[in-house]
């Protein structure tokens, strides 16, 4: 009697569960997958807006016929600006090189 009630008391509150694969980690990769696509893609529209003001700038700067300060001004603010995009490009990957070898 005390056998047939504790297989009785496994199978009431112990429930077996028979579970597949754990799917939220194909979910978390397939985010970052598209996170990834998402940010590729606004550094890559940045870096030709970048090249497309440097160009406007450029004709600009040789038409110009006197106040060519705002230009110098115009000019450095977006050097600055791609300096800071392209360090924000690099600065993650490298804090994140940096940490899978500290982790090693």
């Amino acid at each position: 009697m005390r056998v047939l009630s504790f297989f009785l008391i496994i199978l009431i509150f112990f429930n077996f569960v028979f579970a597949e694969e754990n799917g939220i980690q194909k979910i978390q990769d397939e985010v970052f997958r598209i996170l990834k696509n998402i940010i590729m893609f606004l550094f890559s529209a940045l870096m030709l807006l970048t090249g497309l003001v440097l160009l406007f700038l450029g004709l600009k700067y040789i038409l110009a016929k006197g106040d060519i300060k705002k230009l110098h001004e115009t000019l450095l603010y977006v050097v600055l600006g791609l300096i800071l995009l392209v360090s924000s490009f690099f600065i993650p990957n490298l804090l994140k090189n940096l940490i899978e070898s500290l982790r090693s």
